[in-house]
């Protein structure tokens, strides 16, 4: 269900096509709601592949090719396989982090030199985690792109990154971005914090990073860190409220929707609907909510049996009714 703030009619659909909630697929699913579901974007969608599956005439294989559900993923190799390739947008595969996708990553790093734009499929492909066994081999250890390698979260690139010959690899805008580079970080907080991107830091969803921020206040960017998801950069926010100066970024921040809602004191015409419609964190279960006083009321009436014995006749099922 939505939260009681979020009437019905606020939702932009279109948004609502990229949001990764289950909640938000059933929603798109009904009957009412088909004609306003935006397949372009739902095509990238990992909560949204068996809707895809339903409708494959629909299915924009460009976006596809960036869906890191394995359903979606065997689609791209079954058209790898059967010869076609055109369907399949490389530029968006080097960004797609399923782990079935490999073959098609080697496929790419193989033949990068035949690409369009080969330096940014590289560059992506540099940022990707189940990509890095491909860098290490030696082949193609001359295409890594340091500054992207910087972004990759896997342990093999980590390792990479803190060889003593490739200190002078490590981009500071980037690494600083990197929830497993932590350890390298502390190094250089301990060493030299004048060579942190603090900035940048204040994206970084580990909860580390926030440790960092307590022994070096003055340096948060309150601006980037409220669009941080991690729990522990939310906390740190929702202690100096005072500081948040966008609420674009609170509409993206899957932890800052009811202090959004508090700190508005109710009044929604701030608030950036679209945004919002893309926020999982816009549903909530009935178990969780708290407060509405006539929960379970409303909950017992609705499934009231007379009620859902008529909706069963009506409809013939009772599926997005109840």
């Amino acid at each position: 269900m939505l939260r009681h703030w979020f009437p019905l009619d606020k939702i932009k659909w279109s948004s609502l096509s990229n949001n990764h909630c289950p909640h938000a697929i059933h929603l798109l699913s009904l009957h009412e709601n088909y004609d306003k579901i935006n397949w372009k974007k739902i095509s990238a969608n990992p909560f949204a592949t068996e809707l895809l599956l339903k409708n494959p005439e629909k299915i924009d294989w460009t976006r596809l090719s960036l869906n890191t559900n394995p359903k979606a993923v065997h689609l791209l190799l079954q058209a790898f396989k059967q010869g076609n390739i055109h369907k399949i947008c490389w530029f968006n595969v080097c960004k797609n982090n399923c782990p079935d996708i490999f073959p098609l990553l080697e496929h790419v790093i193989q033949n990068v030199h035949l690409l369009e734009d080969y330096d940014n499929d590289l560059y992506y492909l540099c940022c990707n985690p189940v990509a890095t066994p491909l860098f290490l081999r030696p082949e193609h250890y001359h295409k890594i792109f340091w500054t992207a390698m910087c972004l990759n979260p896997s342990q093999e690139a980590i390792t990479l990154l803190s060889l003593p010959e490739n200190y002078n690899n490590i981009k500071r805008h980037t690494i600083a971005l990197n929830p497993s580079a932590i350890n390298l970080l502390q190094k250089e907080v301990d060493k030299s914090p004048e060579r942190i991107e603090w900035s940048s830091l204040a994206l970084n969803p580990s909860p580390e990073a926030m440790k960092l921020f307590e022994e070096h206040p003055h340096k948060i960017n309150w601006y980037l860190i409220t669009g941080n998801n991690s729990r522990e950069a939310f906390e740190l926010v929702n202690k100096n409220i005072d500081k948040i100066v966008c609420w674009s970024m609170l509409s993206c921040n899957s932890h800052a929707l009811e202090l959004m809602y508090e700190m508005s004191k109710g009044n929604t015409s701030r608030y950036l609907w679209g945004l919002l419609s893309s926020n999982p964190d816009i549903f909530t279960e009935w178990t969780k909510v708290e407060e509405r006083p006539y929960k379970w009321e409303l909950l017992a009436e609705a499934l009231n049996p007379r009620r859902v014995s008529a909706i069963y006749q009506k409809m013939g099922s009772l599926d997005g009714y109840i």
